[in-house]
């Protein structure tokens, strides 16, 4: 797999997404995010799962409401949809950054470790167990308060311009 494969560019910088897509996940807001990045047209998201684990096929309301709110980004956005456990080390080896946007207390999210384990930089949560598998040493650690998606876009700028 290539990133042209996906329809990215050797120039984009792919930030990516993985997990179940639902409200908690913080999945619109860094949708929000890249929307104020618009004007940066080599930051692209791409955004792995479905509504629940395995869901392959369906899209839920949630995931429609997504799709509609990045339509004026959509060529800065792919959706993939489910992919395999098996395969995620081929998507997570074409990205940049690694993003897990949790506005729950998320217990212990496995996409923090499979970042780290390929060695991306991640932007995430104070969240939940998540300040138990990184710090500041090795993630940059957001506050998930009214200004959050602002958080988002300049953590996302940092390491872009990084």
């Amino acid at each position: 797999m290539t990133r042209e494969s996906l329809g990215f560019s050797m120039d984009d910088f792919i930030i990516i997404y993985s997990g179940r897509i639902n409200p908690e996940k913080g999945v619109s807001e860094l949708i929000d995010a890249m929307l104020k990045l618009k004007d940066n047209p080599h930051i692209k998201l791409m955004i792995i799962g479905g509504s629940f684990f395995g869901n392959t096929n369906n899209e839920d309301q949630f995931i429609r409401s997504l799709k509609e709110k990045a339509k004026v980004i959509q060529d800065n956005i792919i959706f993939t949809g489910f992919i395999p456990y098996k395969n995620m080390p081929d998507y997570l080896q074409l990205s940049d950054i690694a993003v897990i946007p949790s506005i729950w207390n998320d217990p212990f999210p496995t996409t923090e470790l499979e970042a780290q384990a390929m060695g991306l930089p991640i932007i995430t949560t104070l969240r939940g167990g998540i300040p138990e598998e990184v710090s500041e040493e090795n993630a940059i650690l957001l506050e998930t308060d009214e200004h959050f998606t602002d958080h988002l876009t300049v953590a996302i700028l940092e390491l872009y311009y990084h």
